[in-house]
């Protein structure tokens, strides 16, 4: 889905990502959306230290169909059905102009959640992480210098709640680190 940001099977900073715990909301262009109950959210680290986002980042949720996604400035977009939905969750601001990276490293822990609807997957339901080949990716130099991390394996459920022509509404449950209910934007390519 997206390109490798550092070697599979590492192990996350501090033994753990944090927890995310805030509502989501979604990012257009080069400008963010409110979350679904107007509030932006929140992250904790699970050993009473904080690993939130700046104050000036807002965590988003965007989605492109495989085949209109840009390709990443690292390498080949990855294979697959270009009828895929590719979905995008962060504890920072992402933006369908710019669908790529992490911002600068600093002591804060990124997130992002990746996985795939296939057209038999995009309707409501709820469904294994497993199912949608959803990984977990994390930045962060709260204990050494910066690391990119991942994939983890991610727990718990994703319910596809809602779906229009222009965004999905996804609710992450018992994930541990991006739990909540969000408003993805349906990129245009």
């Amino acid at each position: 889905m997206t390109a490798v940001l550092g070697a599979a099977g590492c192990e996350p900073p501090n033994g753990n990502l944090g927890e995310y715990t805030g509502t989501g909301s979604s990012a257009t262009d080069d400008t963010s959306g409110s979350a679904t109950d107007g509030t932006s959210g929140s992250s904790s680290a699970t050993d009473g230290t904080s690993d939130a986002a700046p104050a000036d980042s807002t965590p988003s949720a965007i989605a492109f169909l495989r085949a209109e996604k840009p390709a990443p400035p690292f390498g080949d977009p990855p294979p697959g059905n270009p009828d895929d939905i590719l979905i995008d969750i962060t504890n920072f601001t992402r933006t369908c102009g710019e669908p790529y990276g992490f911002p600068e490293c600093g002591p804060e822990a990124y997130r992002e959640l990746t996985f795939v609807l296939n057209p038999d997957e995009q309707q409501p339901g709820s469904y294994a992480p497993a199912d949608l080949d959803a990984e977990l990716w994390s930045q962060s130099s709260v204990d050494s210098p910066c690391e990119s991390n991942g994939p983890f394996a991610v727990e718990g459920a994703i319910e596809i709640v809602a779906l229009t022509a222009e965004e999905i509404t996804v609710r992450v449950e018992g994930s541990e680190y991006t739990d909540g209910e969000y408003t993805v934007v349906l990129c245009a390519g």
